[in-house]
């Protein structure tokens, strides 16, 4: 038996012995998920308003916020925020760009049994990763072994609109905006004067030196006497001797006349 699905011009053909092994897996084999056709690139057309997917995404999953949505072609947001719980430790959802391979509105785990021995329900189940990772209802209240759990009547809405080929979006929340730069430090002001404070008085200019008057000895004689015995020397030894005077010069005589013109010089020639 095999099951033919088309969507946009696609056909799909899955053997249903295959699409049985793969529901089998989406309760327990969020381990085994391989998410070989994730791309975790994001497209130039901007996010989608209030949601941390872009404009090419056709469902979008918040896995920190537990929220999904739906988007349609141009961009806007057609369903949600809505609840979801996703896989658990060590059976997390896989995180990326992924697309919607198969569909089953009535699918049923080979994994979990009922108490009749037929398998847990997984109404409206939307496969879009490897390993069996789908939307479909389940309970809110505990984490999923990698699917995502939506309420019944949103995981109907899931499977109504979504179709093979759909882009589905799993992201780990809005990417964090740049860090503006740093500012420049403020320089620190200047403190205020104290009130009633004066302000501090220049230093007084040096003072002028005085002129070197050769008095060495301190007596104010300006001698040149560094001994201090006022006799001109300055290594402290003896005064000089004194000098006796000499005989005085001749007196000057006076000249005689001259009888042709005047006086005559009496000395000889």
């Amino acid at each position: 038996m095999v099951r033919h699905n088309q969507a946009r011009g696609r056909r799909f053909v899955v053997p249903a012995r295959v699409a049985t092994v793969i529901g089998v897996v989406c309760v327990t084999g969020a381990a085994l998920a391989m998410p070989a056709m994730a791309d975790d690139s994001d497209d130039d057309n901007g996010l989608v308003a209030d949601t941390p997917c872009t404009a090419s995404a056709r469902a979008c999953v918040d896995l920190p916020a537990q929220k999904a949505w739906l988007i349609n072609d141009d961009g806007d947001v057609t369903l949600g925020p809505v609840a979801i719980t996703s896989g658990g430790p060590g059976k997390e959802t896989p995180v990326g760009t992924f697309h919607v391979q198969w569909k089953d509105k009535n699918h049923k785990s080979q994994e979990f049994k009922l108490p009749n021995g037929q398998g847990a329900p997984m109404l409206w189940s939307v496969f879009f990763a490897d390993g069996g990772i789908a939307f479909h209802g389940g309970s809110l209240r505990r984490a999923s072994a990698g699917c995502v759990h939506l309420s019944d009547s949103d995981a109907q809405n899931f499977y109504n609109t979504l179709q093979l080929g759909d882009e589905v979006q799993v992201k780990t929340g809005k990417p964090a905006p740049p860090k503006p730069a740093p500012k420049p430090a403020p320089k620190p002001a200047k403190p205020a004067p104290k009130p009633g404070a004066q302000p501090a008085a220049a230093p007084p200019p040096p003072a002028a030196a005085k002129p070197d008057n050769g008095d060495h000895d301190g007596d104010g004689d300006n001698d040149g006497d560094r001994d201090g015995d006022d006799d001109g020397d300055r290594d402290g030894g003896p005064p000089p001797r004194e000098r006796k005077p000499g005989p005085p010069p001749p007196a000057a005589q006076p000249r005689a006349a001259n009888p042709v013109g005047g006086l005559m010089d009496r000395q000889p020639r």
